[in-house]
């Protein structure tokens, strides 16, 4: 006899909960163990809450479990690097971790923090800083891929047809509209700007020759890596401003690696939340089920808030990385085995700037310390207050 799919419901209040209830997964978890099943509207998922099985997972059943890409991947010549096919990824998985590691993004560390200076001190009112912090990464990514800051010729023409790319969402295809904007960015950036940044690296890996997968692979990650530290850079901001004891011990720098800890700290508990992947055959695992066909959810965020591995897990406290790194089989903030994210130097110069900078103000925030998301299931997280920054005299 085959293999019992694993427990859990699948009907429709499920799937609506798992939308609306941040806990849902980890209740799952508690009451039918680490491998349990549930519906996303019309896809069923097999959840797994546990970053050593997640590990054993992906190790042994590599052969039958495929990337998940989102509908923009679609528009990505030769596909977007995180979810390509193995011999691609072979060969430009280890470009683009090159070209993003830190000494091309440490060039951009002066413009990174000029431009976090002088954005932060405009953010003295209650405003929702998802906007502001959008903007702010924004122009420091551009940098960082393209080389691209003021006083460089292509910029404003940059800006005006990324704007297309910029407003569709990553479940969206580009449309003809955007695509034409792409098409248009391709032929500026087949020459970048001169200096230090990822475009240029790749130019020289490929003896000076950029073609569509590399480019378009930069303009997209340059879309994901805004979304992701902006929705760091928010978290940073409630943490801190819920616990100002941090922005404290900062102020007396008597330790260097307290930034470093808060940005592992607001991983832990808020940015790092699931990775998908696809079963591209049916196989068994655990003495479980798995059809061909199911998504395969890793519950990240499920796995980094195990009071087997954290103490006080719900608590915000960056001195629980004091001491050696934890292992990745309890703590993956950037993804595990093949197509991880390429980029945690983006995260570590962006957010450690940002934290320095924010030593000089106050924190006010304004509303509930609660969350909210959009309704879909691969929405992120988010702070629902309002945030203002007082400089301190």
């Amino acid at each position: 006899m085959p293999a019992p799919l694993p427990p859990g419901s699948l009907s429709l209040f499920s799937s609506l909960r798992a939308i609306r209830q941040r806990s849902f997964y980890r209740e799952e978890a508690k009451k039918h163990g680490p491998i349990f099943k549930t519906t996303q509207f019309h896809h069923r998922v097999i959840c797994v809450a546990d970053l050593a099985l997640a590990h054993r997972l992906l190790r042994e059943q590599a052969s039958a479990i495929a990337p998940c890409p989102q509908d923009f991947s679609k528009d990505v010549t030769g596909d977007f690097v995180r979810f390509m096919a193995p011999m691609n990824y072979k060969l430009y998985g280890p470009m683009f971790r090159r070209a993003f590691a830190k000494p091309v993004v440490s060039a951009s560390t002066a413009f990174a923090a000029r431009l976090i200076g002088e954005q932060l001190a405009l953010m003295t009112v209650p405003q929702d800083p998802h906007k502001h912090l959008t903007d702010l990464t924004r122009q420091i990514f551009a940098r960082i891929l393209f080389g691209l800051e003021p006083g460089v010729p292509i910029l404003e023409k940059f800006r005006s047809a990324y704007a297309a790319l910029a407003n569709k969402t990553m479940s969206q295809r580009l449309g003809t509209a955007g695509l034409a904007a792409l098409a248009d960015l391709r032929s500026m950036l087949r020459t970048p700007p001169t200096g230090v940044s990822a475009i240029n690296d790749m130019a020289q890996q490929l003896d000076g020759t950029l073609n569509d997968t590399v480019i378009d692979n930069l303009l997209f990650t340059l879309r994901i890596s805004t979304n992701d530290a902006t929705g760091l850079l928010v978290w940073i901001l409630e943490f801190l401003g819920r616990d100002p004891q941090w922005l404290d011990q900062l102020r007396k720098k008597e330790d260097p690696t307290l930034p470093s800890r808060i940005i592992k700290e607001s991983l832990r508990l808020a940015r790092s939340e699931f990775l998908y992947r696809k079963a591209a055959q049916e196989f068994e695992f655990e003495n479980f089920r798995f059809p061909q066909g199911w998504l395969i959810r890793i519950c990240i965020a499920e796995c980094h808030r195990d009071p087997k591995h954290f103490t006080n897990p719900d608590t915000f406290n960056p001195d629980r990385f004091l001491g050696p790194p934890p292992s990745d089989q309890i703590y993956s903030p950037f993804g595990i085995r093949d197509h991880a994210c390429s980029g945690p130097e983006f995260t570590a110069l962006i957010a450690t700037l940002v934290i320095e900078e924010l030593q000089n103000y106050d924190i006010v925030l304004s509303g509930p310390a609660t969350a909210q998301r959009g309704f879909r299931h691969w929405s992120h997280w988010r702070p629902s207050s309002k945030v203002a920054l007082r400089p301190r005299s």
